[in-house]
């Protein structure tokens, strides 16, 4: 759901007020009003709106309306370790709680920062004991990690916000569903697990980390023996017995330029191919065992799906460029890389000026760019990653980086340039840019 564009119900105060004293002095009679259905009119706002009053010097309240979908709370930060709030971004997106906006409170300071976080449902809640309950859900989580770092007292439906200093994340553009709030009501051993990395002692912490690496390494070798365990080691560039199907395969939207044409898609004089010839084939090390060519059959044939006369018959072929070490982590395969994208994007954090967002969207982009010599071609050519590019519409500035040259070059829409009428051309800077600080 899109919080942009919906209006949410609460009650305003009618007063503003500047400092944490003046807005306590002012709470008696709006906390009144508030309590007595009637005595104040129900507001009804955009998200942007709220935000605005929110830092304007309003009082608020979001859970004695009847419809409740906006969920508030502090960080007041009491504990012994001060809680930076982009911690606590990723620890509620880790867990599909999403903020849409974060202040600093007007207790905050710079020793001792407090923050307000604001979440949105994703469908109205009537009942007030639900609501409460939802809230107090994300209070005790973030208060397991990170004991007295939420305020409990905002679990009530009845608590009013005082004004804040500053939105300093936001604005966020989804909701959070109900259902992964819920989802947050852990079980002993989850919890223990979660909060082993803050115990104290240094034995405690060497054991827990000793059994979760055991953990993982019991996990990953079943995995890798399910998948691996009998499979001859080829050469992983083999085209004759790799079968690979060359395919016209882009990610869109902005999340990879990338194309497996014989043609890169710039058009222009300076600009190479995605495909090169490779002067160079490796293979894999011995214990690798992969054969790309037959992997999926080979999977099934290893899970009991198919039996070994069935494998034998089965003709798959890959859906696309860079399966050949597919079951690596991190491999170049389509769906490896478009769901690597998408974890990196809804879980990434930047500051909010135009130079870091241009900088962490090419971070995300990199993530997914392929690498020269690592994808093959059956022709025997690499495949990479042309050029990748961002464009900010309102200020008309096309930003890119190409494969040879790593630094960003931006290309703006200025007023000239509108008013020719003449087609402008620029070519592609693909020289590698280095500035020497001595």
């Amino acid at each position: 759901m899109n919080s942009n564009q919906n209006k949410f119900d609460l009650y305003v105060s009618q007063y503003t007020t500047t400092t944490k004293e003046e807005a306590v002095a002012g709470s008696a009679l709006f906390k009144s009003q508030v309590s007595n259905p009637g005595r104040i009119p129900i507001s009804n706002y955009t998200i942007h709106r709220i935000l605005e009053m929110i830092t304007g010097g309003h009082t608020i309240n979001l859970g004695l309306v009847k419809n409740k979908n906006l969920i508030a709370f502090d960080i007041d930060n009491q504990g012994e370790k001060k809680v930076d709030y982009l911690d606590l971004v990723r620890l509620l997106k880790s867990n599909l709680i999403n903020p849409i906006a974060i202040f600093t409170t007007l207790s905050s300071t710079e020793d001792h920062p407090r923050y307000r976080f604001l979440i949105q449902l994703n469908k109205i809640v009537e009942d007030k004991d639900e609501y409460e309950d939802l809230t107090r859900t994300i209070i005790d989580f973030i208060n397991d990690i990170y004991p007295d770092t939420a305020d409990t007292r905002c679990s009530s439906a009845a608590t009013i916000f005082y004004p804040c200093k500053e939105k300093i994340y936001g604005l966020a553009k989804y909701s959070t569903l109900i259902q992964d709030i819920l989802k947050l009501k852990k079980t002993e051993d989850v919890k223990d697990l979660q909060t082993s990395k803050d115990l104290d002692t240094e034995e405690a912490t060497d054991n827990k980390t000793s059994q979760l690496t055991v953990s993982l390494a019991e996990s990953n070798k079943s995995l890798f023996n399910t998948l691996f365990g009998s499979l001859k080691a080829e050469n992983i560039l083999k085209d004759s017995e790799n079968n690979l199907k060359s395919t016209d395969i882009k990610i869109e939207a902005g999340l990879s330029s990338s194309s497996e044409k014989e043609t890169g898609p710039v058009k222009t004089e300076s600009s190479q191919s995605t495909v090169e010839e490779n002067n160079t084939v490796s293979s894999l090390p011995d214990e690798i065992k992969i054969y790309p060519g037959n992997f999926i059959s080979d999977l099934l044939f290893k899970l009991g799906t198919l039996t070994r006369e069935e494998k034998n018959k089965l003709e798959i072929e890959n859906f696309g460029q860079g399966m050949g070490a597919i079951g690596l982590p991190g491999d170049n395969s389509p769906t490896s890389r478009f769901i690597r994208a998408v974890f990196n994007t809804f879980n990434s954090v930047c500051d909010k000026d135009e130079n870091s967002s241009v900088s962490q969207f090419f971070h995300i982009l990199d993530s997914v760019s392929m690498v020269k010599g690592t994808v093959i071609t059956k022709e025997g050519k690499n495949d990479i990653t042309v050029y990748s590019c961002c464009i900010n519409t309102t200020r008309g500035i096309y930003y890119y980086k190409t494969y040879t040259n790593n630094q960003i070059t931006a290309v703006k829409m200025t007023d000239k340039e509108k008013n020719r009428k003449e087609l402008s051309i620029y070519d592609l800077i693909e020289e590698e840019q280095i500035y020497y600080q001595n």
